[in-house]
């Protein structure tokens, strides 16, 4: 069983109000070298912060980048991305975890950690430490800011576990973008229900099993078209179909 400890922490009003006035900058901010070391850095290909390597610290932030990889709402991700400059526990500032930007334009801010490294606080929710001060800053300020824990991650474990071996092929398709085989692909799977990376070589002039492995990556990635990839582990012969946005 998951223990969390109880907080003895009291931010009083006058320090809450002090920091809804703090200044903010935006990153991504850079992990100093020092704390990659310690917490199990991760450097992951991302395609929606730009085409870039991001760097997770640790297992969850890493799990995080991969969950956003795999939702299609999301258009962009930014890690380290908002830096808030107030006096937070023994620091001068407060950095979040993460940000997510979805087609709607509404982007949000998280905090990443263990449940086990929450504090209950007078209220009876988890939460970190001081988290009265993030949460009034954000709503003085206009931003969304949540948190997620390890529990929050697990509907998304099978999806994260296929991201991890799909975000490469996306990448590859990306450096060798072929519109004539995305549409090509789009009409096999359209009119040959049930249609797999393996019955797809069947019906396209191209015999390049990498890069229509890679090009089905890339459609999955935009949301154009569906393979149960938050159910099952994806293989080369997992149903694949158009995304319906009805």
């Amino acid at each position: 069983m998951t223990t969390c400890s109880r907080s003895h922490i009291k931010t009083s009003p006058e320090s809450i109000a002090r920091f809804t006035l703090s200044f903010s900058d935006r990153g991504p901010f850079p992990i100093p070298r020092k704390r990659q070391i310690a917490n199990q850095h991760h450097r992951i290909f991302s395609v929606k912060a730009g085409m870039n390597i991001v760097v997770a610290e640790g297992q969850l932030e890493a799990n995080a980048i991969f969950w956003a990889e795999g939702e299609p709402e999301v258009v962009a991700l930014c890690e380290q991305p908002l830096r808030i400059h107030g006096s937070y526990g023994t620091s001068k500032y407060h950095t979040l975890d993460l940000s997510v930007t979805y087609k709607n334009g509404k982007e949000i801010f998280y905090e990443i950690r263990r449940k086990n490294r929450l504090v209950e606080h007078e209220d009876g929710r988890l939460l970190p430490a001081y988290w009265e001060l993030i949460e009034a800053w954000g709503s003085a300020n206009g931003y969304d800011i949540r948190i997620m824990t390890d529990e929050w991650f697990d509907p998304f474990l099978i999806r994260i576990q296929n991201w991890k071996a799909l975000i490469g092929f996306v990448r590859y398709f990306r450096d060798h973008r072929d519109p004539d085989l995305e549409r090509e692909v789009c009409a096999v799977i359209a009119n040959y229900p049930g249609s797999s990376i393996a019955s797809i070589l069947d019906h396209v002039v191209l015999e390049n099993e990498q890069l229509i492995t890679s090009c089905v990556a890339s459609l999955l990635h935009e949301g154009h078209i569906t393979g149960s990839v938050d159910q099952k582990q994806f293989n080369r012969y997992r149903k694949l179909e158009i995304h319906d946005k009805s």
